[in-house]
Parts: C-alpha cells; sequence; structure tokens
C-alpha cells in the first residue's frame, strides 16, 4: 500500500505530481517504526531521504535550515536566516537538482528531461498538529512526503488527496510472536503461549507496550509464565506503565509518550475527562452517558457545559487517545490508555475517587431500573438500554474492586450499591423446570449468566458491610441500607436457584422472609415484600425436595396477594407458576395443569391473548406443555410448545434462552413426528 502510493518506480506515468503517505494512530502504534523501515526497505530508490521530526514549529524550523545547509541551497557561515532557508529548501523541493549550481527560480518543466532531478522522500515524524504544516509543506514537486500523526483528522481534513493508513494493534499470534522474540523465549511450549497471550491480551497488541513488558521481564529475569502468574491482574501493570526506558537514544514510558506529563500539567480539563472515561468500558461510551456526566462534575476542571467538553475531548482526538463517531457521538478508547489513565491516579486518592464518582452517576442516570409495582418482573422494555449501559457497570465493578484495594477505608454510597443491584438482576438468567428441577422467582434478560450476577451481588453486600459493619436486622421496620440488603438478598436467592445452589437459596430466603415478616409485625401493613418472600422460601423448600412446605409458602403468598389493595388476578402469577411445577413435579398432574391454566387465563385476562409485556405468559404454555407431555398428551403438548415459542420469540427475541428452550421442544416433537430437517432447524 505504502509502497504503491510513494514509490517512483510504482507509478503507472512519470511523476508529475508529489506523491503523499499519511500514518495515523495511538503513540505507541509503532507509526515512527514503520516510516524508518520504508525508508531502509526502499534506499535504492531515492537520491535523498530527510526525516524531520515535526511535533513543534520551532523544530521544524531548525531542521529545514541545516537541512538547506547540508544541501548546499544556503552557504555555510552565512547569516542564519530560517524563513530563506525554509523557502530555498520548498524551492528545491520544487525543482529537486542533483548540484547546488543547477538551482534556478524557475521550476522545471513538465516536458523536461527528469535524469538531472533528484527522487527524493520527506518524512515527517510525529506531525500531531497538522496546522503547523502548511508553511513547510512543499507546493509541488517530483517527490514523495511521508507523514505519522497521532491526529487522525490529518488525512481527512488537512490533506484530503493523501492516501493514508490508521494503524491498530498486532493480532494475538503476531503480538504473542513479538513478545517472545524481544524475551528470547522462542519454543514452542504450549504453556508459555498460553501465558504470552494472556499478557498481550491485557495490552491489547500495542507494540510500545509489549516492548516496554518484555524489557521488564528480561531485565528482572522473569520467565513469560511467571511474570504472567504474578501480574494476573490490571492493577498490577499500573506500577510498570510508568517505568522509565531508554531505547533509539530517548528515554520513555507509556506514559511519556502519550504526553500524559504535559496533559496534567496544562491541558487538565482535558486530562479529568479522560479520566472519568478510563472508569467506563471502553469500547462504546455513548453520549448520553457524557451529557449526563457535566452535571456530576466532582473535579473542579471537569466540564459543566457541552462547549467545555467538546473542546476538552478536541484535545484528547488530536492526541489520538480517544475516537468519536461521527453517527452518534460514542466515544472509544484502547483499553490501555484507560489502564494506563488510571494507573497515574489510582495514588492520588481523591482525584481517583472524584472520577469514579463521576463515572457511576452518570452511568447510573442511564440505568433503566426496575420498577417495584406488583407483577411487573421480566417486562422487556429495559433491556435495550440495559444491555447498551450494563457494560458500564461492569468496569465500574472492576474499578471499585480496584479502589477497595488501594484504599481499605474507601465508604461507597448507598445510589452505587443499587446500581450494582440493577445491573446484578439484569444477567440473572431463566433456568428451564426440567430436572434436576430448578425454579426461578423472575424471569430476566436471560442473554447472560448466574457467575456474571454473582461477583455484582458480592460486591453489593460488601460495600453494605463496609457502610455498616455491626448492623443487624434488629429494628422491626427496615432502614435504607437494611432495604438495600434484603434487596441483594433477592438477588442472591435468584441466582443460588439459578446455579442449583440449594443451601444458598434457602439460608437468604428465610433471612429475607424473617425480616418481611418483622417488618409486617411491626407496622400491621401488607406489601409485596412480603408476597415475595413468600414466594421465594416456597421455591427453595422445593429445591430440597420438601413439597409439602413449599406448597404451604406459595399459598401463602397467594392468600396474601389477594388480601392486598387493589388487588388484581394477574398478580398471582408467580405462585401459581411455581405451584404448577411443583405439582407437576409430584405427579399430580391435574392439579398442576389446573392452576397453569388458572394463571394463562388470568394473564390473557389482563393482557389480552399476545402479552408482549414479558416471558411470563409464554412461561406458562411452556410448563402447561410440559405437563401435557408428562400426561402422554403429546399433539396438545406441541401445540402448547409451538404457542409458547411464537409468544417468547415476538416478545423476548429470536436468541433468548426462553425462546431457546422452546425450541429444543419443538424439535424432540419434530422428532416424534419424523420431521429430520424441522428438528435440525430447531436445534
Amino acid at each position: 500500500m505504502m509502497d504503491k502510493a510513494l514509490l517512483p518506480s510504482q507509478q503507472p506515468t512519470p511523476m508529475l505530481n508529489l506523491l503523499t503517505f499519511i500514518i495515523t494512530g495511538l503513540g505507541g502504534m509503532g507509526k515512527t517504526q514503520l516510516a524508518r523501515d520504508f525508508a531502509n526497505r526502499n534506499r535504492s530508490e531515492f537520491d535523498v531521504i530527510l526525516f524531520v521530526i515535526a511535533d513543534q514549529r520551532q523544530r521544524l524550523t531548525q531542521s529545514y535550515s541545516e537541512i538547506a545547509r547540508c544541501l548546499g541551497l544556503v552557504e555555510h557561515g552565512s547569516t542564519v536566516d530560517p524563513e530563506n532557508d525554509r523557502e530555498r529548501l520548498k524551492l528545491w523541493f520544487e525543482n529537486p537538482v542533483k548540484f547546488a549550481n543547477q538551482i534556478t527560480e524557475a521550476p522545471v518543466r513538465q516536458n523536461g528531461s527528469n535524469e538531472s532531478k533528484a527522487k527524493w522522500l520527506l518524512i515527517l515524524d510525529n506531525a500531531d498538529d497538522p496546522q503547523i504544516l502548511s508553511d513547510f509543506w512543499p507546493v509541488s514537486g517530483f517527490g514523495s512526503v511521508l507523514v505519522t500523526s497521532r491526529d487522525p483528522s490529518t488525512g481527512i481534513q488537512h490533506y484530503p488527496f493523501s492516501e493514508c493508513l490508521t494503524l491498530q494493534g498486532f493480532s494475538t499470534e503476531d503480538a504473542v510472536q513479538l513478545l517472545k522474540t524481544l524475551t528470547k523465549s522462542n519454543n514452542d511450549r504450549g504453556e508459555i503461549d498460553t501465558s504470552a497471550k494472556q499478557i498481550v491480551q491485557r495490552l491489547e497488541g500495542l507494540p510500545l507496550a509489549i516492548d516496554q513488558i518484555s524489557s521488564i521481564i528480561t531485565r528482572r529475569r522473569f520467565s513469560i509464565s511467571d511474570f504472567a502468574r504474578d501480574y494476573a491482574q490490571a492493577s498490577d501493570y499500573h506500577k510498570l506503565y510508568d517505568e522509565r526506558h531508554v531505547k533509539g537514544g530517548y528515554e520513555y514510558s507509556l506514559g511519556s509518550v502519550w504526553a500524559f506529563e504535559s496533559l496534567e500539567t496544562d491541558e487538565k480539563g482535558a486530562f479529568s475527562l479522560l479520566c472519568v472515561l478510563a472508569m467506563l468500558d471502553s469500547a462504546c461510551i455513548q453520549q448520553e452517558i457524557m451529557v449526563r456526566s457535566l452535571s456530576h462534575g466532582a473535579i473542579d476542571s471537569y466540564p459543566r457545559v457541552s462547549s467545555a467538553y467538546n473542546d476538552f475531548l478536541a484535545i484528547l482526538i488530536e492526541r489520538s487517545l480517544v475516537q468519536r463517531d461521527l453517527d452518534d457521538g460514542s466515544l472509544t478508547l484502547h483499553r490501555l490508555v484507560q489502564d494506563v489513565a488510571r494507573a497515574r491516579i489510582v495514588s492520588r486518592g481523591e482525584l481517583f475517587k472524584a472520577a469514579f464518582e463521576i463515572a457511576w452517576k452518570s452511568v447510573a442516570a442511564s440505568f433503566p431500573n426496575r420498577t417495584e409495582e406488583m407483577n411487573t418482573a421480566g417486562s422487556v422494555q429495559r433491556w435495550q438500554q440495559c444491555g447498551m449501559v450494563y457494560t458500564h457497570v461492569v468496569k465500574l465493578f472492576q474499578v471499585a474492586r480496584e479502589l477497595y484495594d488501594t484504599q481499605k477505608d474507601v465508604t461507597f454510597p448507598l445510589e452505587l450499591i443499587d446500581l450494582l443491584y440493577e445491573a446484578a438482576w439484569y444477567v440473572v438468567p431463566v433456568i428451564s423446570s426440567q430436572p434436576p428441577l430448578i425454579f426461578i422467582s423472575r424471569w430476566q434478560c436471560e442473554r447472560r449468566e448466574a457467575a456474571e450476577a454473582l461477583p455484582l451481588a458480592e460486591l453489593a453486600s460488601t460495600m453494605c458491610d463496609l457502610l455498616a459493619p455491626n448492623e443487624e436486622m434488629v429494628q422491626k421496620t427496615r432502614t435504607p441500607l437494611q432495604r438495600r440488603q434484603t434487596k441483594i438478598w433477592a438477588c442472591r436467592i435468584v441466582i443460588a436457584q439459578s446455579t442449583g445452589d440449594s443451601k444458598n437459596a434457602f439460608h437468604y430466603s428465610q433471612l429475607r422472609y424473617k425480616s418481611a415478616e418483622d417488618e409486617f409485625e411491626a407496622t400491621g401493613v401488607l406489601t409485596g415484600f412480603l408476597t415475595s418472600t413468600c414466594n421465594t422460601l416456597g421455591i427453595s423448600y422445593a429445591m430440597n425436595r420438601l413439597h409439602e412446605n413449599a406448597l404451604d409458602y406459595l399459598t401463602r403468598s397467594v392468600n396474601l396477594r389477594k388480601q392486598m389493595p387493589d388487588f388484581k388476578k394477574d398478580w398471582l402469577y408467580s405462585p401459581y407458576y411455581h405451584m404448577g411445577i411443583t405439582y407437576h413435579r409430584m405427579g399430580d398432574y391435574e392439579k398442576a395443569a389446573g392452576i397453569i391454566q388458572e394463571a394463562i387465563d388470568d394473564r390473557v385476562a389482563a393482557l389480552g391473548p399476545n402479552d408482549r409485556i414479558s416471558s411470563r405468559t409464554a412461561a406458562l404454555y411452556y410448563s402447561l406443555g410440559n405437563i401435557r407431555n408428562s400426561e402422554g398428551r403429546l399433539d396438545d403438548a406441541f401445540g402448547l410448545h409451538h404457542r409458547a415459542y411464537m409468544q417468547s420469540r415476538q416478545t423476548a427475541g429470536e436468541f433468548a434462552f426462553a425462546t431457546l428452550r422452546c425450541s429444543q421442544k419443538l424439535a424432540e416433537h419434530y422428532v416424534r413426528f419424523g420431521c429430520d430437517p424441522e428438528a435440525r432447524y430447531e436445534l
């Protein structure tokens, strides 16, 4: 690509115009090395190769004066006149004679002989502010110009007719090979390859980072496997990113290459913005979140208005530290940039906490919380927005753990606990009621695993303990903190039920039920808190094969719900659903089918035959189909499973767990019918 664009021999006709090529990318991606390699590889193609560091106007001016003297365009010993030297060199670019005494004021004619003309390559390296190039850019000529810049707009905005290449990190395979080569670990042992893969994935294939870490591995006499074992977490790398290394005649670290020092000193607003971005998921930071962040400024230099935000963001974009999508305004940045930014502030506790506060408050304001109203669990309306914001909660979870590990005295606000709770609830999956029997008290997004929700819930519990380590449920009514604790217990119950952990499901169900009973006795007010605890305790009994106990608590949940103000029949869905499954498990198919059918009738009466609110109606049809299967009424079962499939697909989506388990049932029916192609399609 570069050869075709820049080499004179690759041009289809004699050179009449300037050949240009621009390389952009984040600092450390290897732009300079790529330019040097191109020049070394193609020495024979050029008579003159000029390498100029173009990061400052003053440096450019000085370099042009020195080059003019080296080429004999200005007499040695004459008074230095930078403007004259620059123009003399630009004139030579236009008419590149091989001998200084041949230079004239007039450019060479296009139809003249080019044999006496020098073929030149000008490399303008580190031109991170492309505007300063305008006075130094060759007007025309028969040469080639190669520019390296961090500013992604260099080609698009400033030199739109140039071909461009934006560098990305190495592939995992190439990055592993580079690390092994630099550390002289060139063997094919699987253990080394696995460890090397772990390291380069943490560094996201950034060449400079791989080079820096390989220097540390070599200097400290580590093996790749030992280093991967001892530096397993992101926080373990933090102290390494600012280690200084000498290479190519200059001292560098990731922080220095990205000029974080000058960013902190001269562009504090941009640096504070970068610190907040370092707390979020680097793959896609939605504009909505950043707009909300303007009203949560806990840092003096953080932007409060859109104009300031755009100004600070432009500084980060010009350095290729951040990229902005032109369509939706969302931001992306290299994960390693985030790690280095956090590494620089991790020891500055107040700044770290302030950036974290801005980030989590902005995410919390964008996360659609569950409604506490009766019979609203499992609503699909919020799924899309939850999915967009959830990745940021996971990142905040990781940063919160990092903050807790470095500052043991840190405490977290209740609202952050709420965010972790909501996110954990969002990722709790639905598990089939097929043997081994597992019961679920809520229908959630069904797109992830319970194992993913557990760390979020555990951290939320830890935060509660940090806020009130010695507080016990001795009061009859719950404090705000205790309300959150009982919510987290509910989440832990569902996670335990999802994973078949009957012990923890029963433990948290009992804790929650006792709290609800105490509050009911103290206030005399019947709420959904008590009815739901009866439900979850009944399900936990069923998990332990104590079916009679399970039916007792599920029946109590039904009776309590009927006593609530403004009672509606469809509020009985959850206890009815689990009573039906319990009767089914006990072999009482008639009672199981009757109670499930009653729940279906209640929902159809409330929501119509085509429920699009949640997967609950589909779950009822699925359960009733299973009962008919057990009764041997296979055709009826097929019709019910097909209806469950269609309803779940149109509500939860084609790849939701509820839909996929219906597909599996339909496949079993098609096998029974002898329709193998249809069965394979469903599977």
